[in-house]
């Protein structure tokens, strides 16, 4: 049930941005998709001492993250994965990579358990894009620190401090 809602809404959210999207001649887009987030993981092995960077998407899992493969990449993550000796996570290229613990989710009752537990807490755009792209969870990753946060985060968050804060002339 909650697919086909998930559906409906996403369809009624896509004719409105287009409406609204010809109207304004391509000037104002009212709801933007941004997807399933990506992650960079930088895998040591034994043949590669300075490790391999692979990309894949994730979704946050309580206290750990679930990595999420498309159905082309799967083999060749999963086998990357395996041979792994060590893994640093990155949320993006310009990010400081953090160490993490991996543990490869093998078992397709245990993925499916995995993905439905995460999907009950991802957004609604998230949900429609793990099905519309057919990503299948392939392990799950530990981080031994927090992501540290970026300057782009700390600007966002002092812009936002800074318009909710009593100017001085209004005192």
């Amino acid at each position: 049930m909650r697919h086909i809602l998930d559906r409906a809404v996403l369809k009624a959210i896509g004719q409105v941005n287009r409406l609204v999207f010809g109207l304004s001649r391509g000037q104002i887009v009212l709801y933007g998709f941004r997807g399933v987030p990506g992650i960079l993981l930088t895998v040591t092995t034994p043949a590669e001492p300075f490790g391999r960077t692979a990309d894949a998407a994730y979704l946050s899992d309580t206290d750990a993250y679930l990595i999420l493969a498309h159905p082309l990449q799967e083999t060749e993550l999963s086998a990357l994965l395996n041979a792994g000796t060590a893994v640093d996570a990155a949320r993006g290229p310009d990010e400081i990579a953090v160490p993490a613990d991996l543990d490869r989710l093998t078992d397709p009752v245990e993925r499916a358990t995995a993905l439905k537990r995460v999907l009950n807490h991802a957004s609604m755009e998230e949900r429609a894009e793990v099905r519309r792209l057919g990503l299948t969870p392939v392990a799950r990753l530990r981080l031994h620190q927090p992501f540290p946060e970026t300057g782009r985060s700390a600007v966002a968050v002092s812009i936002a401090v800074e318009a909710t804060e009593p100017t001085s002339c209004a005192q």
